[in-house]
């Protein structure tokens, strides 16, 4: 289709002055009748070209191709899948020239990439087998993503089936591709004895006692008695005799709380001298040691699933003593560093008076005007206003990227997987003094409206919620990841800000309390002024101690926004100490705590493939299973599927008066003129 910048009319008023022109200039030439009329038609010709193109022609048209469907080879790079093979050198030379064969064989019907993934998915055709986690669900959704849903025929997924991270495999529920799954290691049941699972709470108090569940699992092993030591560093804490009867037990042991902060112990069962491995006999876990309770008041006016979220969200909270209770219990005599208020129905004065009391940070929870109105008679809650209506918005969390106190992980940012909240329809007017944490995300539009934001003056300090069905986002969050963290990391972060102590608002110091060595957590810092604004020019430094050994390890945070952030790698596992330090306006600040570093062993706790998480995985996607070495079910269904091909068209836009080839015509036209022109005799 041809398109012009200018109208197109004009041309039935410039052709037949441009033919007038042609006929004028050869009207009385010596020329014979036939030259004139040869000449003046290629002379009208130029003309009439030239003047065609300065209407800006441009032609539209579309650009078909067939591209081939996609066939996406996964590849588990996990150590567990290398440590069961008899031959490793021969497995990974069969493996590349598997991978090989299906480029080869199938290159007329597919496009076939390859990629290795363990706790993360990469492209390539060549595998180091280290990785030390394994999330085979998380690798088959970041393929589904990686694609168009047409381009993408199907996937074939090589593992050993032994997921330890993310969502179990077998829940996934989408599947627009059928995923063929190719069995790698040894299936075959072998005695083993190992820890099942090691339950403790989270959190204990000083010199109290605490319950540690030790599971364990049995297999091809007669009835044995067994030992069960327990290790707070070199030194033995509890020793028990278990008889190991059946294919699982459990028992309880009480360990006594004799130093604060984060505690790392280490679990051993022994019994039997058949054991075929040995690595899954030993587990770690940490348990934080309060000196001292931090109080928190969940006020409501009415119950709603938004106060059971945040309850849930919280209840491992190092150190949180939560008291849930209507508004109309709330005593501001008691000692509370921070309060959380949930409005929903409309608050009357007296409810709101104890508040006016109490000199703990306020994250307050509104949905209307009379909410805001109600804020305002908090002393030191800065001014917010929302416009009067009953209309709401279906509303998306989107991450301020300008907020670095605290590190948001990527599933915040896969909005199109999180259910969404609800807000008050309008703009809102907060206050200079807040600063936002999540904006709301409507629709596609990614907006600058606030939806949590907190505060920080020299008399109070607090947050502010604009939407409710907290609980929502909370259950979309484990839909993703078969866990509660993205969220309950958050909503800890907020409450941590919330109950900070005073003296030590002006450096915030956010990290793990625990992590595998094999992992790459980030610590995150913020530095404030004496008028509560964030610095971002200070020098902030870390220094971590071994507890266990005279190591120290010096770090130097980088500034990132109005924070600073530290990747936290090379420390060996055990437990530390940290001191932070920064200097502001002259004042020096430090924050100190503890945390502790886990072995990362993961993998070479189960060896045995898993046999019927390949087989369902096939199953529920529509797919084959295959076993490695024997993989004709997989190459015969590749062979008889017919994948048609994807017709691609692109619209293509080109000027006319870009085209070369016209130009030459043009110019060979001219010469010709003035050839015949020499040749006749013209002057």
């Amino acid at each position: 289709m041809m398109q012009f910048s200018y109208s197109p009319a004009w041309l039935l008023l410039i052709f037949p002055v441009l033919a007038l022109a042609a006929w004028w200039l050869y009207r009385s030439t010596n020329f014979s009748k036939t030259a004139s009329v040869f000449l003046g038609i290629i002379r009208f010709f130029v003309l009439a070209v030239l003047a065609f193109l300065l209407l800006k022609p441009v032609v539209n048209y579309y650009q078909r191709e067939v591209e081939k469907p996609t066939l996406a080879v996964l590849i588990d790079n996990s150590a567990s899948v290398l440590a069961a093979q008899t031959d490793s050198a021969a497995f990974r030379q069969n493996l590349k020239q598997w991978q090989n064969q299906l480029a080869e064989q199938y290159s007329d019907k597919y496009q076939v990439d390859f990629f290795y993934f363990d706790s993360e998915l990469r492209s390539g055709q060549e595998g180091a087998f280290t990785g030390t986690q394994t999330a085979i669900s998380k690798a088959i959704t970041a393929t589904q993503e990686q694609y168009p849903p047409q381009s993408l025929e199907a996937i074939v997924l090589a593992s050993d089936g032994v997921a330890n991270q993310g969502l179990a495999p077998e829940y996934l529920q989408a599947f627009p591709q059928p995923v063929h799954t190719v069995l790698l290691g040894d299936s075959t049941v072998k005695p083993d004895l190992a820890i099942k699972n090691v339950a403790a709470n989270s959190q204990v108090y000083l010199n109290n006692s605490f319950p540690v569940k030790v599971s364990w699992s049995k297999k091809q092993m007669p009835n044995i008695r067994g030992l069960v030591a327990v290790y707070q560093g070199n030194q033995q804490v509890a020793l028990e005799n278990v008889n190991l009867v059946g294919s699982q037990g459990s028992l309880v042991l009480n360990l006594k709380a004799t130093q604060p902060g984060v505690q790392l112990y280490r679990v051993q069962l022994s019994g039997g001298n058949t054991d075929s491995q040995l690595d899954n006999n030993e587990a770690f876990f940490s348990v934080r040691v309060a000196e001292k309770t931090t109080r928190v008041a969940m006020l409501y006016d009415k119950p709603t699933p938004d106060v059971g979220a945040f309850v849930q969200a919280l209840r491992d909270y190092q150190g949180l003593d939560l008291v849930t209770q209507p508004m109309s219990q709330y005593d501001a005599s008691e000692e509370y560093q921070g309060v959380f208020l949930f409005l929903s129905g409309a608050p009357s004065a007296e409810a709101l008076e104890p508040l006016r009391e109490s000199k703990a940070g306020i994250w307050a929870f509104i949905r209307n005007a009379n909410h805001a109105t109600a804020l305002q008679s908090i002393p030191g809650f800065p001014s917010v206003q929302l416009d009067n209506s009953s209309q709401k918005n279906l509303i998306l969390p989107l991450v301020n990227q300008n907020y670095t106190a605290y590190d948001f992980d990527k599933n915040w940012e896969k909005t199109g997987l999180l259910q969404p909240l609800q807000a008050p329809l309008g703009t809102p007017s907060v206050a200079a003094a807040f600063q936002p944490v999540l904006y709301q995300q409507i629709g596609t539009l990614k907006t600058q409206l606030p939806l949590v934001a907190l505060f920080q003056t020299d008399t109070r300090k607090g947050l502010l919620s604009l939407g409710w069905d907290w609980w929502k986002l909370r259950m979309s969050f484990y839909q993703q990841t078969g866990n509660h963290q993205s969220f309950d990391n958050w909503a800890s972060a907020m409450v941590q800000f919330l109950t900070a102590a005073t003296k030590k608002d002006q450096l915030q110091v956010t990290l793990p309390d625990f992590f595998y060595e094999t992992e790459k957590p980030t610590a995150t810092a913020v530095v404030y002024n004496a008028s509560g604004n964030p610095v971002s020019g200070a020098t902030v430094n870390m220094l971590v101690q071994a507890s266990a050994t005279s190591n120290s390890y010096d770090f130097a945070f980088a500034p990132s926004g109005n924070g600073y952030r530290l990747p936290l790698r090379g420390l060996p596992p055990g437990r530390y100490t940290y001191t932070a330090s920064a200097e502001v306006e002259g004042k020096g600040l430090e924050e100190s705590g503890t945390f502790a570093v886990l072995p990362g062993s993961v993998e070479q706790q189960n060896l045995t493939a898993n046999t019927r998480v390949m087989q369902k995985l096939a199953s529920n996607s529509g797919g084959t299973f295959s076993v490695w070495g024997n993989t004709a079910n997989l190459e015969q269904n590749l062979q008889q599927n017919e994948a048609p091909g994807i017709m691609r068209a692109t619209l293509e836009i080109q000027n006319l008066i870009s085209w070369k080839w016209l130009c030459f015509v043009l110019t060979l036209l001219l010469g010709l003129e003035w050839y015949f022109r020499k040749q006749l005799g013209s002057e």
